[in-house]
């Protein structure tokens, strides 16, 4: 992987993990657990 590329995954992967936050009730950010469980159904 170049690095150009490194860095389009980085930020591709910053902006996808945003828009799960931003879609997911707080309580279900509690645990390391439910915030495992709660990536996986999305």
């Amino acid at each position: 992987m170049t690095p150009a590329e490194r860095q389009e995954l980085e930020a591709c992967l910053k902006r996808a993990s945003e828009i799960l936050y931003k879609n997911t009730q707080p309580e279900l950010l509690s645990t390391l657990e439910e915030i495992e469980t709660t990536v996986r159904i999305c």
